[in-house]
């Protein structure tokens, strides 16, 4: 199997998530970790059926660096403008730092924190602390759990989440060019009072299927429950908007120019509930995102 197979098959496996980056720990698949990463991502959201959200502009950057075959640094930095019909429009800028360790054989440990710098009062200032641990079989399957913990100090009298991820991944169907992978993943939220009549505890499940073949991957998700001020995609995403959550799917294309270089474009829709105005809205996203190895 050539050096650029498994390397699109690593960066498979280790990033089926549904946020907006990529990571590439090529330890956890028996291969040799790159020095770093760099990748250049931008995203057009379009909602419906909301009162008063229009669209919305995303860009922002990703880095990684690993240190032999035991510790990988990430970090990501972005910027979103939110615009609304009849209102001023929004700015938002999101930093994340993660630091994972590889040290004990198949043990993947791993902390890092979210912090969010906002025009709209009520989330400014927010931020997340976030960590994980997680027993993998090199190529076959993994098992481990993902927690969060959200502190909105500005939200009236102030809101604090807490997030519980258990998630199990298999590998199947393996041949010389291709392979399978479905990721299954468990959402608890918690939240530290009652938001607008709807509780405060919050389930719901995610399913992402992945097929490689050789310098293309293929992925498809879906989740379904309720999420509201939810953690996603191992702490990188978070949605700190006055929206519960219901449902969401969507589909994702990379491609592998060589070793080096790989695009990937996406699309995806959730299903929500604009708290402020009306019960049933939507939003769609599309992504494309460049990622440099080296």
């Amino acid at each position: 199997m050539s050096r650029l197979i498994l390397w699109i098959k690593a960066a498979a496996l280790l990033r089926l998530t549904c946020g907006t980056h990529v990571a590439f720990a090529a330890n956890q698949v028996g291969l040799s970790a790159y020095s770093s990463e760099i990748a250049a991502y931008c995203a057009y959201l379009n909602y419906h059926d909301t009162a008063s959200k229009d669209h919305s502009y995303l860009a922002g950057a990703y880095a990684s660096l690993g240190c032999g075959m035991e510790h990988l640094l990430e970090a990501e930095a972005d910027t979103i403008r939110k615009c609304y019909r009849g209102y001023p429009s929004l700015s938002q800028n999101d930093t994340t730092i993660a630091y994972a360790n590889f040290s004990v054989p198949h043990l993947k440990l791993r902390i890092g924190g979210h912090f969010v710098d906002s025009e709209d009062p009520y989330t400014d200032q927010g931020r997340v602390a976030f960590g994980g641990a997680e027993y993998y079989v090199a190529r076959r399957w993994s098992a481990g759990v993902d927690s969060a913990y959200t502190k909105y100090p500005n939200f009236q009298t102030g809101l604090e989440v807490v997030q519980l991820t258990p998630h199990v991944g298999v590998t199947f169907g393996r041949g010389g060019q291709h392979l399978w992978n479905n990721d299954l993943r468990g959402y608890w939220i918690h939240l530290s009072r009652d938001f607008d009549g709807l509780g405060d505890d919050f389930v719901s499940a995610e399913d992402r299927i992945s097929f490689i073949w050789q310098r293309w991957t293929f992925s498809t998700v879906g989740w379904a429950g309720e999420q509201l001020f939810a953690v996603r995609n191992e702490g990188f995403a978070l949605y700190n908007t006055g929206e519960e959550h219901k449902a969401g799917y969507g589909a994702e294309v990379s491609y592998a120019f060589s070793e080096h270089l790989a695009l990937k474009v996406r699309a995806n829709r959730e299903e929500f509930r604009d708290i402020a105005s009306t019960p049933h809205a939507s939003s769609d996203m599309y992504l494309a995102m460049l990622s440099l190895r080296f």
